[in-house]
């Protein structure tokens, strides 16, 4: 017995009048024996209830659906779901089609549309028999126009062809491949009725009807416990008293063609209708023509159905404006492919949705995260497969090759949340904890990104997406990225970081975000840029359009700060302003290994990641640091003199108990053994910064607390400890250079300039006090010395 469930193609001959018919394919196959077919007894009992027919009955498990069952249960032939809320989600009611609503079990009555539903017609040459193998023929066609493969089965996709147009049951094959002039098809073809010279068709099947009733559609059933001639009671059925008001009471749901009645009341375990009916306690009864409520969906009339083609027009739903499509024919409350010109038509119009909506699953959305994610979906979900193939973006390999590689950040959003019945409104994202199975987190990216923080730091750790188990650090393992999430949170926790005032959406994402739901203003997918930055480079994210530019979210306002006229860093930009004096420095001699006078400086060099003892492992960024003003502080793994360059940080305090690597983390990029070290400004007498010694603090300055000791003459008799007149002070860069009391930090000066117009130089003075005016406090000035005579810094860097 040959039972199958296919999508067919039926190659027929020329087809005019179309009679009724008991079993085509697949329930009737030509060219196979008598064993392999199907006959009415397979299905029709004629003395008492089938086997199938007895047992309890609910919207999926009716009468007529468990027939079906009796084979499609993949062992005679493949399991399909039916269409029913119990297979997507209730948001619309509860409701269920029933195989017979869509499917007529004995004949093809898309034929009946004729010429219009062939996907390929032409004239048979030649028909062999068992050729190219034995159980099979082909059939030679004199003229052939396909495309090789076109018509090949694949999977549950069959086609078959069909004989004499009057004798269907005798004459429908199924097409195993074409190719050349070759159609090869299962099964010996009659020759008596399919031979050189008459015209064939190519025609798509599956017994799908070209009429559904809607008042088919059933909204509950269930089995009497008694019956009158206009009622039926279920005991403790527990419904809502005339919650069927407005629907149809079919009595006896045995029945082929039953007739549906009108409801006039329901109490809360009896209804009771128009008209009389003759029925028997214990027979299955269902509620049709709609979903039941506080006000009912009515589902009434006959839609006609033209389903000729997998894709393109007269398919699934092909959005045109006749709405016949078999997938839009019982449609009245979706958002896509409505019966009425109501809803969106444009939803993957003329595909495959079986592609996403498989039978198996009771059409239910259940493809993988890519196959409804890579297209646009109306004119809210969006493509987001480009995302994945920008210049930097959270899978490595380019686009996700399957569900788990959206699944480490999404979640199971199937299992969990019954994606995409239940999914929240578009464009809201949901993502799950990386640490907390389970705890999921929905942010609108067209709007805001709160919670996006918690959610990205919770992968962005010591211990990865912990959730994955053996892929905690490598959450994109499906994909082929081995990468592990670089730790943020070591940074973000710190004293002085961005988690206050900021969040990850702030500097990184989609930097050509319109803000609207096909092109969100938050999407951490990729961007066009390196480190998924949301502007090219980190200035222009932390300034030019960021938070620290002009009218900018910050307090600061960069712009200003680096607008000083005595010299600025040449951040973001390659300017290198007043630096052409820095004693020919062509090979970056004045800076540690990497750097030179040239070199463009970015927000991170100075501000980011600090970890105490080490060399600042980890992400570059000013996700957070111990030290104030979220400064990296300085690598301590280096203390001497090494291939010209040394740099390490201080880590004495003074009286106050101010940690001093915010002044001196400058060696991270000016080499320590020029700047600042030693006891004069020659070369002879500069060493290496030794953190036991402190000395980087301890360079040539004296005093501030007596004005007159300001002409003191340099020399190594001058010692002593901090505050006494003579001493060498532990005083930082910034208190010379950049802004007055910090207000510049180092970003830029407004001072003159100092020797040779290169110095950066805005004069000594302490934190929170008033600038000293014309006077200079080093060394080298004589007392009330002027801006301009103050030129030789005793570091011996200029």
């Amino acid at each position: 017995m040959y039972k199958g469930n296919y999508i067919i193609l039926i190659l027929i001959i020329l087809l005019s009048a179309i009679p009724a018919h008991s079993g085509q394919y697949p329930h009737t196959v030509a060219g196979l024996s008598s064993s392999d077919q199907i006959n009415c007894k397979d299905c029709h009992e004629f003395h008492g209830d089938p086997s199938w027919g007895t047992g309890g009955v609910d919207l999926d498990n009716t009468y007529w659906n468990k027939l079906c069952y009796s084979c499609h249960n993949d062992v005679i032939a493949p399991s399909r779901a039916p269409h029913s809320s119990l297979q997507t989600d209730t948001s619309y009611g509860n409701w269920a089609v029933e195989c017979k609503t869509c499917h007529d079990p004995h004949e093809h009555e898309q034929i009946g549309w004729g010429a219009s539903s062939y996907l390929y017609s032409s004239t048979v040459s030649n028909v062999l028999i068992d050729t190219p193998v034995a159980g099979q023929s082909t059939i030679v066609d004199a003229s052939p126009s396909w495309t090789d493969g076109e018509f090949d089965a694949s999977g549950d996709d069959f086609f078959v062809v069909a004989g004499d147009v009057n004798d269907l049951v005798d004459n429908v094959y199924k097409v195993i491949s074409n190719s050349g002039s070759n159609l090869v098809v299962e099964g010996t073809v009659d020759t008596t009725k399919t031979s050189a010279g008459d015209t064939f068709a190519i025609i798509l099947g599956k017994l799908v009807r070209s009429t559904v009733v809607l008042d088919q559609i059933v909204t509950y059933t269930g089995v009497s416990t008694s019956v009158t001639s206009n009622s039926i009671t279920e005991s403790g059925a527990g419904w809502t008293p005339d919650q069927f008001v407005g629907l149809k009471l079919i009595p006896n749901a045995k029945l082929l063609n039953p007739i549906a009645y009108d409801i006039t009341s329901n109490t809360s375990d009896t209804i009771y209708v128009s008209g009389t009916f003759s029925a028997n306690a214990g027979d299955p009864f269902q509620v049709v023509g709609g979903i039941a409520g506080a006000t009912p969906v009515i589902k009434s009339g006959n839609k006609s159905v033209r389903f000729f083609n997998r894709t393109g027009t007269n398919s699934f739903a092909d959005g045109d404006t006749t709405y016949d499509g078999i997938c839009e024919v019982c449609h009245t409350q979706t958002t896509y492919h409505r019966n009425n010109s109501s809803g969106n038509h444009t939803h993957n119009a003329g595909t495959q949705c079986t592609q996403c909506h498989d039978h198996t699953s009771g059409f239910k959305g259940a493809g993988d995260c890519i196959s409804c994610h890579s297209t646009q979906q109306g004119t809210s979900r969006r493509d987001v497969s480009p995302d994945f193939a920008k210049t930097s973006h959270h899978v490595s390999t380019g686009m996700p090759t399957d569900v788990l590689t959206c699944m480490a950040c999404h979640g199971n959003l199937l299992a969990d949340r019954g994606h995409p019945g239940s999914a929240t409104t578009d464009p809201i994202t949901e993502l799950e904890d990386a640490d907390t199975a389970g705890t999921y987190y929905t942010i609108d990216p067209s709007t805001s990104d709160a919670n996006l923080a918690t959610f990205c730091i919770s992968c962005h750790d010591s211990d990865g997406a912990s959730r994955l188990g053996a892929n905690a650090m490598q959450p994109f393992a499906d994909s082929g990225d081995t990468t592990a999430p670089p730790n943020i949170a070591s940074a973000w926790g710190n004293t002085y970081n961005h988690s206050a005032n900021a969040t990850c959406n702030d500097c990184h994402g989609d930097n050509a975000a319109a803000g609207t739901t096909l092109d969100p203003k938050y999407n951490l997918h990729g961007s066009s840029n390196s480190k998924i930055l949301r502007e090219a480079t980190e200035y222009d994210t932390c300034v030019t359009s960021g938070c620290h530019g002009s009218g900018g979210s910050a307090t600061t306002d960069m712009t200003v700060e680096l607008s000083g006229t005595g010299g600025k860093h040449p951040i973001g930009s390659a300017v290198t302003p007043n630096s052409t004096t820095l004693q020919g420095d062509t090979n970056g001699d004045l800076f540690v290994n990497g750097w030179t006078k040239d070199s463009v400086a970015q927000c991170s060099d100075c501000h980011g990641m600090n970890q105490a003892g080490t060399n600042n492992v980890g992400p570059r960024g000013p996700h957070g640091s111990a030290y104030q003003f979220m400064l990296r502080g300085v690598d301590s793994s280096i203390n001497t003199v090494t291939s010209g360059r040394a740099y390490g940080t201080p880590t004495n305090a003074d009286a106050a108990g101010e940690v001093y690597a915010r002044e001196a983390f400058c060696i991270n990029c000016h080499a320590s053994d020029v700047y600042g070290i030693g006891l004069g400004g020659t070369a002879a007498n500069r060493t290496a910064y030794v953190p036991s010694n402190n000395n980087l603090s301890y360079i040539l300055h004296y005093s501030t607390f007596k004005a007159d000791r300001c002409g003191n003459p340099d020399g190594a008799s001058v010692g002593g400890t901090n505050n006494q007149v003579g001493s060498k002070q532990k005083i930082g860069c910034t208190n010379c250079h950049a802004g007055a009391g910090w207000n510049y930090g180092g970003h830029s000066s407004t001072g003159p300039l100092g020797k040779g117009n290169g110095g950066f130089v805005n004069g000594n003075s302490w934190d929170n006090s008033t600038p000293p005016g014309t006077r200079c406090y080093t060394g080298s000035g004589g007392a009330g010395a002027t801006w301009n005579t103050c030129t030789k810094g005793d570091h011996g860097g200029y």
